[in-house]
């Protein structure tokens, strides 16, 4: 047998969260956060060919990405605030980073000559095959990607693949607590927490969602859950979009509470369902100014930029809320 010395090199990685109080914690504060890292040709050849059949590292025009990543952040950012306008003003922007925004860009353009799911597909087998051969080493960037890969979900959810929001969306969760982001005092060490606390709230928003609408288990626990919620300073440009995702965030810890009550299989007394309808309402009477539809009796005048976002999003949480709320609360 050959010593592992003459057959791998080992590579630095970013150190992962293991909690204090775990049996492994002693054992990992002893360890360096090196893994050894394969020479051998076959790693190399597979990664080389799957990242070839795909073109995964070959980008349309700059001009075409930038208009995807306009796309993103006028009509996807209140909801998925993953990524800065830095993510792109860099010398040399992640590929991976480029061609997950060209996938959100492909399936939010009007319909044209190219069937959409077409030019979609390509893209989405590109930030597979990036992912899959680690051809990015920024983890971040791939938290970020595997955030966007939820977008595309066109898998029925009674059909069982890993072609689906559901498995992206895991995935980017277990990401996302190896990095700690789950825990408060991580982000005391962070170079960027409030992006980081961004993505983290939107994992908590998505997961909460897919329990609801599909009954599977969610994957983040209040329990092992103590960050802050986002507030403007945490946004590259604190904006109304800004507002709009932390009202969403608000919106969906209501939820998140009816969802953990549901998988626990206990009933909701009439007082604590009086108690989550209080808490909607406080919702609406805390909405800053320029997000109030009403005022008083009064509706405001049709803003576009406000009214269809907040509409959206109020009307898809109170629905999955007011069913729970029938389902769980005895007669």
């Amino acid at each position: 047998m050959q010593n592992v010395s003459q057959t791998a090199k080992s590579s630095v990685e970013p150190q992962a969260f293991v909690g204090a109080e775990s049996f492994m914690s002693p054992l990992a504060s002893r360890q360096e956060n090196l893994i050894p890292r394969a020479i051998g040709a076959v790693r190399d050849r597979f990664s080389k060919e799957l990242l070839g059949a795909v073109a995964a590292t070959s980008l349309p025009p700059k001009a075409q990405v930038q208009a995807f990543a306009d796309f993103y952040f006028q009509h996807l950012y209140h909801r998925a605030p993953i990524l800065d306008r830095e993510d792109f003003s860099t010398g040399q922007p992640s590929i991976l980073i480029s061609q997950a925004i060209c996938l959100i860009g492909s399936l939010l353009q009007h319909p044209g000559i190219h069937p959409l799911l077409e030019e979609s597909e390509r893209y989405y087998n590109k930030v597979k095959a990036l992912i899959y051969t680690n051809h990015e080493a920024d983890q971040r960037a791939v938290l970020k990607a595997l955030c966007l890969l939820n977008f595309r979900n066109i898998t029925p959810p009674k059909v069982v693949s890993l072609d689906c929001s559901w498995q992206w969306v895991g995935m980017a969760t277990r990401l996302a607590h190896q990095m700690g982001l789950h825990c408060e005092s991580t982000y005391t060490q962070l170079a960027n927490p409030g992006n980081d606390r961004r993505i983290m709230w939107f994992l908590f928003v998505e997961d909460k969602l897919q329990t609801a609408c599909f009954g599977r288990p969610t994957i983040i626990k209040d329990t092992d859950f103590n960050i802050r919620l986002p507030k403007l300073d945490d946004f590259e440009v604190p904006n109304l979009q800004a507002e709009l995702f932390i009202e969403y965030t608000k919106l969906n810890v209501i939820l998140g509470g009816i969802v953990e009550r549901h998988c626990q299989k206990r009933e909701m007394p009439q007082d604590e369902a009086m108690s989550v309808l209080q808490s909607l309402q406080q919702w609406i009477n805390e909405l800053p100014l320029q997000l109030q539809l009403y005022h008083g009796n009064n509706r405001d005048p049709y803003r576009r930029d406000v009214s269809e976002p907040l509409s959206l999003i109020a009307n898809s949480v109170y629905r999955v809320i007011g069913s729970f709320i029938l389902h769980i609360t005895p007669v």
